[in-house]
């Protein structure tokens, strides 16, 4: 629910422009003095993130996962590196299946083919929240991933050339 005020947040403040500096400052709703500070870049891919989501029709679940995953995966930033050939906003892995390096730096692209993935998870709704980020981020540790979990569902095969994630 936090994420979804967040996203809702920035959002806002993407399409008005906020106000002052760049970025924002969400403030938890739970009385409880957390503070989160996003860049200017870091607002905008989660208003893309969460425009992507909602233009597809996903469920708020979808949207709060995929900002999670994001945030978790990347920090929101648009990285061009990370564990193997891990690139963008939720690490995927152009030797995974998950598009070219450009495709994948493309958050609107990005965004897209995560949702694709996440909605092949048939129980994602269902999965308590750390679930879904490991279970459609290509840059999920196998070694801590059965074979039967949403994440072998949802991730294509690694190609018999390509390595392993990590």
């Amino acid at each position: 629910m936090v994420l979804l005020a967040v996203a809702g947040y920035l959002v806002v403040q993407y399409v008005t422009g906020g106000r002052g500096g760049p970025g924002c400052k969400v403030v938890s709703g739970k009385d409880d003095g957390q503070a989160y500070e996003f860049s200017q870049e870091q607002t905008m891919n989660a208003a893309t993130i969460a425009a992507v989501g909602t233009g597809r029709g996903m469920p708020e679940r979808a949207v709060t996962i995929a900002l999670a995953t994001a945030l978790q995966e990347s920090q929101l930033v648009n990285i061009q590196h990370g564990d193997l050939d891990s690139l963008g906003l939720f690490q995927q892995r152009p030797s995974q299946g998950w598009g070219t390096k450009k495709e994948i730096l493309d958050p609107t692209y990005a965004a897209g083919v995560f949702y694709e993935h996440l909605a092949k998870v048939n129980d994602y709704q269902q999965l308590p929240s750390p679930s879904p980020p490991s279970a459609c981020s290509a840059a999920a540790t196998r070694r801590r991933t059965p074979s039967t979990s949403p994440r072998r569902r949802c991730c294509p095969p690694p190609s018999p050339a390509g390595q392993p994630p990590r």
